[in-house]
């Protein structure tokens, strides 16, 4: 497990195959139907606390890469500033999910689910 992002970035260059992984959950709810995914390399990325923290500014949030939905949830600033943000990520999943999953991964899949639906409907 990289103790740094130069240390992950140097893992995954080293490994063309090897796959960045912070939260797994989908890995953990795919693992017993995909076998070929025992035989990869992952790069836990989970400790890496520059990408996790959520980080304001004066008028600006910033959502690190590992900023989970319950991160957001249990921001007081979030919750005061942005209660639509706080909603939105109480709607994910169990508290589980929210607990693991990340804000930034998640949307970037629905975005890329999205994509290939418009496509499939010719829109």
């Amino acid at each position: 497990m990289p103790a740094s992002l130069p240390e992950a970035l140097n893992q995954l260059a080293s490994d063309a195959t090897a796959v960045p992984m912070a939260g797994g959950t989908d890995l953990l709810v795919h693992w017993p139907v995909r076998l070929e995914a025992h035989e990869r390399t992952y790069v836990d990325l989970s400790r890496l606390d520059s990408l996790k923290p959520l980080r304001w500014t004066e008028d600006e949030l910033t959502l690190g890469g590992l900023t989970t939905y319950w991160d957001v949830i249990l921001d007081a600033r979030a919750r005061a500033e942005l209660p639509l943000l706080v909603d939105a990520a109480r709607q994910v999943g169990a508290i589980q999910i929210q607990a693991r999953g990340h804000v930034g991964r998640e949307h970037r899949q629905r975005l890329a689910r999205g994509r290939r639906r418009a496509g499939a409907d010719g829109l």
